[in-house]
């Protein structure tokens, strides 16, 4: 969006979409080439989480179970069958 706005007005520098849009220019940079992508594994951390807090004894090879039993797969070396 940014960007876009830049390119529609050519006396917006991309300082002031992003002060304007609340974006630090830094996140429009590391945008802009890549750097920050949907994390993929945003849902995974978030199960891992919720495993984490219902079973608070489980450490890394139960939870890694838990997750393949819940449909998961995740850590598929072995570890933990």
């Amino acid at each position: 969006m940014i960007a876009q706005q830049v390119k529609l007005n050519d006396q917006l520098s991309i300082a002031q979409a992003c002060q304007a849009l609340d974006v630090s220019r830094i996140d429009y940079y590391r945008r802009s080439i890549g750097l920050i992508e949907a994390d993929s594994d945003l849902e995974l951390r978030e199960k891992i989480q919720q495993i984490a807090l219902e079973m608070s004894a489980y450490g890394y090879p139960r939870i890694t179970a838990e997750l393949g039993r819940r449909g998961e797969a995740v850590n598929t070396s072995g570890c933990c069958d």
